[in-house]
């Protein structure tokens, strides 16, 4: 979802058995304007979603990480996003860093979503 239009960029219609970060990948693919800031659920906590993001070329990555997480293993000199955002919670505590990094930003998509199921219902029926 687009922030400052409200607009929906990108969607995938699944399974209730389908775990959010299995589509992660083909909403990146969806969106055509640069992303600055993906702010998601620690349900996107995974490999596969910060390297879809990274494919990208996403700016900045929020996604909370479990509360016994602990660091990714890297390769880099340069702090893997998930570490960065992991660390900057073991500093200034959790409440912190979704004020400080503007996670909270990811409650527009929340409501956005909120009012598309309240329109279309949060199911669909084939007939």
């Amino acid at each position: 979802m687009d922030e400052a239009t409200g607009e929906i960029e990108a969607e995938v219609l699944t399974e209730a058995g389908v775990d959010d970060a299995e589509v992660a990948e083909e909403l990146l693919k969806q969106t055509q304007a640069k992303i600055e800031q993906m702010s998601a659920d620690g349900a996107y906590d995974k490999q596969k979603v910060y390297q879809a993001a990274a494919a990208k070329g996403v700016e900045k990555i929020t996604i909370p990480p479990r509360r016994d997480a602990v660091l990714w293993a890297e390769n880099n000199p340069e702090p893997h996003p998930r570490n960065a955002n992991l660390q900057r919670i073991w500093d200034i505590g959790r409440i912190e860093w979704k004020q400080e990094s503007g996670y909270h930003r990811r409650s527009l998509a929340e409501t956005t979503m909120f009012r598309y199921k309240t329109i279309f219902g949060d199911h669909l029926s084939a007939r």
